[in-house]
């Protein structure tokens, strides 16, 4: 029959192979496998948190790609009517001609008028 335990109870294996480990790695100075497994824990939950960001960032850098299409395309369609507009040639309308015309011929009229009466003063 074996030895009595220690405390209440005995160790399991599982306990008795970390404690081995733990005092081997106090003899080496290495980091207790205890302390090792914590750390571990709290490295996946940053890397979750920073998982978690980086999808957030990555659903937002999707949603401005869509947008930078749509304004893209709105753009070569804008562009597109701007050369358009560009190549017709700008067609006067046929009131602004008889305008001009209007007032080119009342001018040449009225030139006229002035004339005739400055004769007809030379003539009295």
């Amino acid at each position: 029959m074996g030895r009595k335990p220690v405390g209440e109870r005995a160790m399991t294996p599982a306990e008795r192979q970390r404690r081995y480990r733990d005092a081997r790695a106090a003899r080496t100075g290495q980091q207790p496998t205890a302390d090792k497994a914590q750390a571990a824990r709290r490295k996946v939950a940053a890397l979750e948190a920073e998982g978690a960001r980086l999808l957030e960032r990555l659903t937002r850098v999707a949603d401005l790609e869509s947008a930078l299409a749509s304004t893209r395309q709105r753009t070569v369609m804008l562009e597109a009517e701007v050369e358009r507009l560009r190549m017709e040639k700008p067609r006067p309308s046929p009131d602004s001609e008889l305008s001009a015309e209007n007032r080119n011929l009342k001018a040449r009229l009225q030139k006229l008028e002035a004339a005739q009466r400055a004769e007809l003063l030379r003539s009295r």
